[in-house]
């Protein structure tokens, strides 16, 4: 009976592990070709419920029990984490054939296998070398390679036998070639952006994204320019054509090396100003400031810089691109203004208060602080709190290092960031009325907060990079003894963001401030994951230049939805919010009566932008209240859906004309002039172009501002009773305006008989008429000089005397400048001013 028992359970236990083996089965894996840190599936039957009875192998090797993140019956995850491993192989899951004894929960005896398909680990590189600088590489980063050097790359998985290393499509000559470690030679390629590919003997290949020095960036340095790579400035410089043209950078800082033939053109010029003739010829109230001025000498004259600081700021922001030397400047054409506030080791805090004014005074639309912290001062004062908020009002972009943190001691040369919520410091957290200023920390190139750099959310916006950084400075000063320099500091990671503020400003002129820096903050790259807790959420994303040029921000919370169609009947109706945001398709559904109550949830599942902001289903004719409404919509929900309003009939119902909330795709609610320009459009008194932006900032010219003039008087002119009136004006739509003008005496032509209606207008000119058709009196004698640039003596000077009387100028300084173009903005506040004044 006993022999008996035993032959059962011996079958008994063959039975078990013949079924067992012939259930378990590998039926896929999610990838057969692994990358390191890759994370793979196995799917399959019978693999078990423990990891600790299994393998998972390829080869004659096998992963760590480290590396397996589940194991069930049906499905192995694994994570491809360590080294070691063969490069190919067939996959082989693996079990413990007899668990009958065990030693603290662990299996003893053989394993038994079942097999899947071929496995092959994809090469990894962890650093290329190049010069003797190493650099980690990261996944959807880039890197800068000079050509015709030598360059190691190093990593696993490579191959014991030769591969191929290509950059594009061209192969390059490899030198040597080890499991861990190629060495090559970098070629000479047309694009300016690439990758380089390690193909091993397998003919399975990694690509990793790489810039060349090219066709595209003939500079001389700019192999060293790797930070460049990482901010995308290549592609955001060739999708968007825009390098910084007219925009002026006030560069506050040591003084710069204006002689450099690396910047030299780019050196803004006063050209008002008569350079050394010791006069204030444009009357601003400073001597000589031909290229900027010197704060602390107090003085026009800008001899040699007091240090290399302020040049290699400048030399970031606008170096000349392409000219055979030196390096890539990130906005090319913009303007460098140079304003000398520090001396060889301090910065005057009044003295910076100063320029700020005077940069915002005198034409400069960014300006650029690289003061913060050590060197200048490091206690939070107010006093820079008035320049900071005269200058956002005026729509001038204040960019700031956020610091160089404390000195561990006098003898280590350590520096350590500082948490600026804590203990705050200026100018980078005198944002006294809100983000006003863009604070801009230090990171290094794998993302990581730089040791110096300070932080803190209250006070820091956007992050760049401000390790070795390689730019131009001044012979007396560089520490590699030429016109070029590296150095490190929050101080050189300001002009990266300086630059893409300008680039931003020369493809879109009409952003204001607030809207610049709100696309600055939100467009870039998060770099949490790779940074601390206490530094997470700490030092606002990185800048990514390629995304702020593509940039279309979005808004989480509640805003307000008008109707803004400025014309009747219309198959289309265009509706503008007071944010922008991404794009979706919204349904209303309306049976015939009046939308009633706006008060409403609506349900989003996205939420919206141009070019299809509202779609009406209904097609029907939409019968509402005359006086129209605004629809409100609350972000509450976000599982998409329809609403329908419930009928609500009423007496008196028209055809639906929309009022005008909001008319001008480029006259946000910020606009200075948003009330005037809204009036006059209500009005019909003046119109958009096709693509419905207003260009307020555009020059207008002598036929344009007849009829903005003409019919903000109230006067209808029949387009038949004139014409011909001058050889250059026949039956235009504008002729009835000018022939009118000229019969009435308020205009006169050209000596050569000519009127030239596409003529710009200055200030002076557009004042005279404005006045004479609104027939304002002027003033018998003018006893107080409202303006220093207005010569009494000058015809124009009664109507500038009786306009500031009115209060209808928008100047509110003491300077005019009478000979300035006047832009269609203008004319609308100055007779909306006048308009509204006369009839208070």
């Amino acid at each position: 009976m006993r022999k008996f028992i035993n032959i059962f359970f011996i079958l008994l236990f063959i039975f078990i592990f013949i079924d067992r083996a012939e259930a378990a089965s590998i039926e896929s894996i999610s990838a057969t070709e692994i990358k390191v840190w890759g994370e793979y599936v196995i799917r399959g039957s019978g693999f078990g419920s423990s990891a600790k009875q299994g393998q998972v192998c390829w080869a004659d090797t096998c992963l760590a029990e480290s590396a397996i993140k589940s194991w069930s019956e049906n499905e192995i995850v694994f994570v491809m984490n360590t080294t070691g491993m063969a490069e190919r192989g067939e996959l082989l899951v693996g079990f413990y054939n007899n668990c009958a004894e065990n030693n603290g929960g662990e299996c003893l005896g053989d394993w038994d296998y079942i097999s899947g398909p071929q496995i092959t680990v994809l090469p990894f590189v962890s650093k290329i070398i190049i010069d003797n600088e190493e650099y980690e590489m990261q996944e959807g980063f880039a890197y800068v390679l000079k050509p015709n050097v030598e360059m190691q790359i190093k990593g696993e998985y490579f191959g014991s036998k030769s591969g191929k290393v290509k950059f594009g499509d061209k192969e390059t000559e490899v030198i040597s070639w080890a499991n861990q470690r190629i060495v090559l030679k970098v070629p000479k390629v047309k694009s300016f952006t690439s990758t380089f590919s390690i193909e091993n003997q397998f003919g399975v290949a990694s690509n990793y994204k790489i810039m060349l020095n090219s066709d595209y960036f003939n500079d001389q340095y700019f192999y060293y320019q790797t930070y460049l790579s990482w901010l995308y400035l290549p592609e955001a410089l060739k999708e968007n054509k825009a390098y910084g043209d007219n925009i002026i950078v006030a560069v506050i800082d040591s003084g710069v090396n204006w002689n450099h033939q690396d910047i030299l053109k780019n050196i803004y010029k006063n050209e008002k100003e008569i350079p050394n003739n010791s006069l204030d010829d444009d009357k601003n109230g400073y001597i000589d400031d031909y290229y900027g001025y010197n704060f602390v000498t107090d003085s026009g004259i800008m001899p040699n810089p007091n240090n290399g600081h302020g040049t290699m700021v400048a030399g970031i922001i606008s170096a000349i691109t392409n000219n055979d030397i030196g390096i890539v400047g990130i906005a090319p054409n913009a303007e460098i203004m140079p304003l000398t506030v520090c001396d060889d080791v301090y910065c005057d805090q009044n003295a910076i208060a100063e320029a700020i004014k005077y940069a915002t005074d005198n034409g400069a639309r960014i300006i650029n602080l690289s003061l913060s912290g050590l060197g200048s001062f490091y206690d939070y004062t107010e006093l820079f709190n008035e320049a900071v908020n005269y200058a956002y009002e005026k729509n001038v972009i204040i960019v700031s290092a956020a610091g160089n943190g404390e000195q561990l001691s006098s003898e280590s040369g350590i520096y350590y960031g500082r948490n600026l919520n804590n203990a705050p410091n200026s100018p980078v957290c005198n944002d006294s009325n809100g983000r006003q200023v863009i604070g801009v920390a230090s990171i290094e190139y794998g993302g990581q907060k730089s040791e110096y750099s300070d932080y803190g959310a209250n006070c820091i916006d956007v992050s760049a990079f401000g390790t070795k950084i390689f730019s131009l400075s001044h012979p007396s000063y560089s520490s590699i003894g030429s016109e070029y320099d590296i150095d490190s500091g929050t101080s050189f990671a300001a002009p990266q963001v300086s630059g893409a503020a300008a680039l931003l400003l020369s493809k879109r002129p009409e952003l204001t401030s607030w809207e610049v820096n709100e696309y600055i903050r939100n467009s870039g790259t998060s770099i949490d994951s790779q940074n601390q807790l206490e530094y997470q959420n700490q030092l606002g994303k990185l800048l990514n230049i390629q995304k702020l040029m593509q940039y279309l921000p979005t808004k989480n919370d509640l805003s307000k939805i008008k109707f803004t169609d400025a014309w009747y009947d219309k198959d289309y109706l265009y509706i503008k919010g007071d944010f922008f945001a991404k794009k979706m398709d919204v349904t209303i559904l309306s049976n015939n009566g009046q939308f009633s109550s706006n008060d409403f949830s609506y349900t989003l599942n996205n939420a919206f932008s141009s070019p299809t902001l509202l779609k009406i289903s209904n097609k029907k004719l939409h019968l509402v209240d005359e006086k129209g409404y605004t629809l409100t919509i609350k972000l509450e929900r976000y599982d998409g859906g329809v609403l329908q309003i419930s009928d609500f009939f009423v007496k008196n119902i028209k055809k639906a004309k929309l009022k005008i909330s909001n008319i001008f795709t480029d006259v946000s609610e910020f606009n200075k002039n948003k009330d005037a320009i809204l009036y006059l459009k209500e009005k019909g008194v003046i119109n958009g172009y096709p693509d419905g932006s207003f260009k307020p900032l555009n020059a207008v010219n002598r036929a344009e501002l007849l009829k903005i003039l003409i019919e903000g008087a109230g006067i209808k002119v029949e387009k038949t009773k004139y014409a011909n009136c001058f050889p250059d004006v026949k039956d235009e739509w504008y002729a009835k305006y000018v022939c009118y003008a000229k019969e009435q005496n308020w205009i006169e032509g050209y000596p050569d008989g000519y009127f030239r209606p596409e003529q710009k207008v200055n200030k002076v000119e557009a004042l005279k008429m404005l006045l004479n058709i609104q027939k304002v009196k002027l003033p018998l004698a003018i006893y107080v000089n409202p303006f220093f640039d207005v010569d009494l003596k000058e015809w124009y000077a009664p109507y500038v005397y009786r306009a500031k009387e009115l209060d209808i100028l928008e100047e509110t300084g003491n300077e005019y400048i009478p000979g300035g173009i006047m832009t269609r903005a203008g004319i609308s506040e100055n007779l909306y001013r006048l308009i509204r004044g006369s009839n208070s």
